[in-house]
Formats: C-alpha cells, structure tokens, sequence
C-alpha cells in the first residue's frame, strides 16, 4: 500500500507564523500570535490535502555546526521573549492529535528530516513513499527527488527535482555546492563575495562540481573569478557547514502512529475555547466535517444531554475537580460545552463574521488584525460555555486538603487513600483514585513535574511537592518509590481531567499510570 507523508519543519512554520500574526493575545494575556499562525497552517493542511501522515521536526540545542565554525549563527537574534511559551502550546496541540516529534540534542530540525528521510527511502517497504517536506529552506534542496518533494502549505505548491531545475538552475545533487558557493548571511555562512545563486548555478551546471571548479579556477575571468581565487579557503568549511547529516539519533518512522487521528481533534475545542480562538472553533468543525467519514467509531454529532446526569457522575466530577482546581495545565475547562453539536454553526448573536469557506478560507495575513481587535468577551466562543445554574456536578466542595512534603506526610497520605478506597469497595462504590499534575511547562513530554495532586474521597485531597516555591519538597527517588504502587495498580481505577496529559507527566517523571477508568474531559463530549 502506498504512504504518503507530510513532514512539518516545526520552527520554520512557527518563525513564519510569528512574524505574520503580531500582537496576538487570550483573554488571559498568553501571546497567542504564533500558536493561532501555526494552527490556521496545519488546518489549511488538513484541509487542502488531506494527509493520510503528518510528523513534526524541530530544532533540539545546538546545531552540532559550531565545531566546524564557532561563528555559525553567531550573528542571529535570541529567540523572541513571547515565543518559548507559544512554542509550548503548540506542541501540546502536537500531542493532543498524537503527531510525532522527531528532534535530537544537537541536531538542526533540517538534519532530523535528513535523516528521517534517508531511513524511509532506503526501506525496501517504502519504495512507493512520497514525502512532502512542509518548508521553504533551501538546505533542503539537497533531499528533492522524485518521491520527495518541497511543499509549501500557505501557497499550496510542491516542487520537485525538476521544478527545483527549472526555478533555481542546479538540481538537488548540485545544491550543496551552490549553496557553498553563495554562502548564507542569516546563518553566518561565508560565501564567495559577488556570488549569488545564478553565478553559482551557472558554474555548477558547467564543471559539475566546487572540486572541479577548483582545479580550473584560472578559467574564471574578471573580478569575480579574482574573488573566486582570493577566497577559496571559506569553502571547505562553507560545504560542511551546508551539507546535511544523516546520523540523527531519532526514532524510527512509526507508519502506523504517523497516522494522521482525526478523532483526537475534538479535544483542541477546549484549548482553542482558553485561547480565545473562535475562528479556529470554526475551522475545526470544518476539518472534522472532511474526516467524517473516518469518524463512524466516534460519532462527531455528541447525543444531547440527560436531562438529570447518572448518579455516579457528580461524585466523580467532584472528586476531580478538588483535584484538578489547583492545575496550572492548559487545555483543561472547568465549564462544560453546553448541548448540542460541535459542528454547530455559530449564531449571529455571537459573531457577525461570516463561516470561511473554500473560496474565503482565513489566512495569517488577513485574520491576524481581525483578532488583533477583538475583545476579550469577543473571543469567547459561546458554543462552549454553558450558564451557570445549568452546569451540574461541579458545585465546590469544601473539605480538608493537604500539602504532602515530608516522609512522614506522604506515608499518611498512603495509608488514608488506601483506607478511603478499601471503603469504597465495601459500600459498592467504585474506587476512584482522582489523579492531577502539575508541571511547569505546557508540553506534558517537554516540561519538569512539579506535583501530584491525589483524592479518593469527596471533600478530601493531598498535593504531593516534588518541586515548587515551598521550602521543603519530597525526593523524586522516594516519591517514585511509595507512589509507584499505589498509580501502577489496576485494581485501583483512575479519574481525572485531560489524564492523557497527566499520564505522559508522569511517565516522563518515571511513574507509570494504569487503570485509566474515567476522563472528564473526554466524557464532556458525550454527556453534552
């Protein structure tokens, strides 16, 4: 079977997005310029292509360039103060709708897809692959070929060996050496002066090769070729620094997690709700309305609410939310979406701006200043807000909860959850361990566990301190150590908001969470 695959060259598009949407903000203050640019270019993906495949590659660290030249990059700005944090935020979308990251420490995102790239095409299984790298970076010319092309997203065009021909004039064997030769001012790289990419080409296309070139200088004429000679010494380390590198130490291509999942895209509502991101709550019915068909195991048209919820529902919002109220994770809601449908258009009490469509889709340049001005109260999108006396099983609960910090707190914290799920079992309930975390990033996989918050009882909850502003906080040995049995058993079944989040958190801590039995957020798309 044929495979197609999109690879998403992730600071690139980020760096565009930045820079095409300013002054973008939530209602809470998080600079969402870049997050709002990134996610309108992956739905015009989703939505002009329809990829079957979709993988993120970014930057890690270094480069591993500054051994060849120590002033490689040296010249380039520090990363803007409002990106770190959107950088995060996109990469908790990223995990959301479970696409894969490929990054290494020391390694460039372009070195990534090389490497990325050369494991699929020299897989005998993947013979028929075609491969769309989504960047404009030149670098990347090196890896075109028939079934590896360049696609860029916003203008919606692919080149390939022999676009690349007939645009630039070398092919992408040649593009090492022309790239040598023209060296590049934004990354640092030294060139010959007065060469540009046509003389480059030029030259390439007639001696083959910089070496060949070499042994012929002397045919070079005029001012150039007296450039040529005079600085023949930048281009040993000018190749090195241009060539890509094919020994990444990344994972191997996973087809089968490459999938794209469109039955994770719901769970974007809630992040794109806390951002503000009404239009994007438009896109996303639109995109989920392509994937409709893939869709027949999870219904996109939620059933309406029970007029009452189930018994056991309020004791397990409750038991969460004295948990989950404390969490600084993002993508969580404490107000559920009201009745009705996701694909719900938004009336005109609501928004006057008119449904994009095909012909009028919204692009980085023209929906950026739209949202610019928007209000705070503006941004809300009402589908997902529901009045207050209409919410149920999220009234607060008064009780005891205590900071765990000490061996001595936590080994009581144990015995009282042991104790208060045993109960439960006795009375026929089910024994829900609430579980929450707090981390102190937005990327579940890229952040540092700061806390675990516990309860097996209404009224009832423990924050254990792994790290924080409090003066005394637990070993992470001895945290792993007592709690490792408690979240590892199956016999003890987990609720929670967002638990795929928590999971990750805590897998990376070195906990293992099993018995996964219930997700609020997950279940505020059927209940509603």
């Amino acid at each position: 079977m044929s495979q197609t695959l999109f690879i998403i060259d992730g600071h690139a598009q980020i760096y565009r997005a930045y820079y095409a949407v300013t002054g973008l903000t939530s209602p809470s203050g998080e600079p969402t310029g870049a997050t709002f640019g990134y996610v309108n270019m992956l739905f015009k993906l989703f939505q002009v292509r329809k990829p079957t495949h979709v993988v993120l590659a970014m930057d890690a660290g270094t480069s591993g360039r500054e051994a060849v030249d120590a002033s490689y990059k040296a010249q380039r700005k520090p990363m803007p103060e409002d990106m770190p944090q959107q950088i995060d935020r996109i990469l908790q979308i990223s995990e959301t709708l479970e696409i894969p990251l490929f990054r290494a420490e020391g390694f460039e995102a372009d070195d990534a897809i090389a490497t990325l790239v050369r494991k699929i095409r020299t897989d005998p299984t993947c013979g028929d692959c075609k491969i769309y790298m989504c960047t404009k970076d030149k670098d990347l010319d090196q890896l075109i070929d028939d079934q590896c092309v360049m696609f860029d997203i916003q203008a919606n065009e692919e080149m390939n060996a022999a676009g690349l021909v007939a645009k630039k004039g070398y092919t992408p064997a040649q593009a090492r050496d022309v790239l040598a030769l023209t060296g590049d001012a934004v990354d640092n790289i030294p060139g010959i002066p007065g060469v540009g990419p046509k003389t480059a080409a030029k030259w390439i296309a007639q001696y083959g090769t910089i070496d060949n070139l070499i042994a012929r200088k002397d045919e070079i004429t005029g001012k150039i070729g007296e450039a040529f000679r005079q600085n023949l010494h930048v281009l040993e380390n000018s190749r090195k620094l241009v060539e890509l590198q094919f020994d990444v130490p990344i994972q191997a291509m996973d087809w089968t997690a490459a999938q794209v999942h469109p039955e994770k895209l719901p769970a974007l509502a809630p992040i794109f709700h806390q951002l503000g991101f009404s239009k994007l709550l438009t896109l996303l019915d639109q995109v989920l309305a392509q994937y409709r068909d893939q869709l027949t195991a999870a219904p996109l048209a939620p059933p309406k609410a029970p007029t009452q919820p189930s018994p056991a529902t309020p004791a397990v919002f409750n038991a969460a939310s004295a948990t989950a109220a404390r969490s600084g994770k993002p993508a969580r809601s404490n107000t559920p979406p009201p009745s009705g449908g996701l694909f719900d258009q938004v009336s005109d009490e609501v928004s006057t701006q008119p449904t994009p469509t095909e012909e009028d889709e919204i692009t980085l340049a023209t929906a950026a200043p739209e949202h610019a001005m928007q209000t705070d109260s503006e941004l809300v999108d009402q589908r997902f807000m529901a009045p207050r006396d209409q919410a149920t099983g999220l009234r607060p609960v008064e009780g005891e909860y205590v900071l765990v910090n000490t061996p001595q707190k936590l080994d009581a914290m144990l015995a009282t959850l042991r104790q208060q799920l045993e109960e439960a079992r006795q009375n026929s309930r089910t024994p829900w361990l609430a579980v929450d975390t707090e981390t102190d990033a937005l990327g579940s996989m890229s952040s540092n566990l700061c806390g675990i918050s516990l309860s097996a009882k209404e009224g009832t909850g423990f924050y254990v301190a792994v790290r924080g502003a409090v003066e005394d906080v637990l070993d992470e040995t001895v945290v792993r150590d007592c709690l490792g049995p408690l979240l590892s058993d199956d016999n003890n079944p987990k609720a929670g908001q967002n638990l795929k989040y928590d999971l990750n958190a805590l897998r990376n801590f070195g906990l293992q969470l099993n018995g996964v039995d219930f997700d609020s957020m997950v279940a505020s798309y059927v209940r509603w």
